[in-house]
């Protein structure tokens, strides 16, 4: 069998693949010529050979040496920033792979029980992290998904639809208004109350607008005099502007089907919270879980964002 034998672009090992170029007789110009050559020749090299690029995740350097393992993970050492990272595809100053977290936070976005998160974790990558760790992982990826996305304004039209749900936090019942567009479903704001006031309706509307940078020409809502409200506080005499309205028979009932149903999940979340710090990161995360990360049937299986115009790939904000 072949030996396998990874290189460095940056070792001197290299040379033996030019040599073996132009042995071929393979004009070489640019890094793109070289990556080309390999797959006309690698039939024909007497070895097997990867070509691997590591960098520093903390400065992304390529200054960098092996500096042992550490439970069967390569660790590096970066010259020019003096600090020591894995091998794997974790996080700086996280241990554990990409891959892993991100098969949490998708169970516990979706209302799996962290003991049935921890459980699965320990099956697939015999890793058994605790509760903190996984809230851990949740605060971190909200606060890297919150800067990635914070100028984004989603191209969305000017019907929304706005949503009234319940939640038990301990014994206390409060209540989430979400604001959604029509066409994309994307979910443009949401507000935890307590008591339902006009101030929440007020700062969930203008939260919508600030990320939508557009006024809505529609809001369908089954609390009319309260958005109506709302409104005239906001905009004043321009306030006729927006038309407020119930759902019909068509479209609002069929939207109201669809986002119980989408509800289920953060409903299950929610349930089992009983720190108020706690229930509003777990909203916020389950905003950009919901928003960024999860295909919907109803969009052809594509998530809100991509439907709103939204083109980078998620997996390399987190990591």
């Amino acid at each position: 069998m072949p030996t396998k034998t990874t290189i460095d672009w940056n070792y001197p090992e290299l040379l033996w693949y030019i040599k073996l170029v132009q042995k071929y007789i393979i004009p070489i110009q640019n890094f793109k010529d070289l990556t080309d050559a390999w797959e006309q020749i690698k039939e024909m090299a007497p070895l097997n050979i990867e070509f691997t690029k590591v960098r520093c995740k903390h400065c992304n350097s390529n200054q960098i040496s092996k500096y042992g393992h550490y439970k069967n993970i390569q660790l590096w050492w970066c010259q020019r920033c003096q600090r020591k990272f894995t091998g794997n595809d974790a996080s700086p100053g996280m241990k554990i792979s990409l891959e892993q977290i991100q098969f949490a936070l998708s169970m516990y976005f979706k209302g799996v029980p962290l003991s049935s998160i921890r459980k699965q974790l320990k099956e697939e990558f015999d890793y058994y992290p605790s509760d903190s760790t996984v809230y851990r992982w949740v605060h971190r990826s909200t606060e890297k998904v919150l800067e990635a996305t914070k100028d984004h304004h989603p191209q969305v039209s000017h019907t929304w639809i706005a949503y009234e749900s319940s939640i038990l936090i301990g014994t206390k019942k409060y209540w989430i208004f979400d604001l959604i567009d029509a066409d994309t479903h994307f979910l443009l704001a949401s507000r935890l109350s307590t008591n339902r006031k006009i101030e929440d309706v007020r700062i969930l509307i203008e939260s919508a607008m600030q990320k939508a940078h557009k006024i809505p020409g529609e809001i369908i809502t089954r609390n009319i005099s309260r958005y109506l409200k709302a409104i005239e506080q906001i905009m004043g005499l321009d306030s006729d502007k927006v038309q407020i309205t119930q759902p019909g028979k068509g479209h609002g009932i069929k939207f109201a089907v669809y986002w119980h149903n989408i509800l289920k999940g953060r409903s299950r979340i929610t349930h089992s919270l009983k720190s108020l710090e706690l229930v509003h990161l777990t909203l916020q995360g389950w905003i950009l879980n919901y928003n960024y990360y999860s295909p919907q049937r109803s969009l052809r299986d594509k998530t809100p964002a991509n439907v709103a115009g939204w083109k980078i790939e998620m997996r390399s904000i987190i990591g």
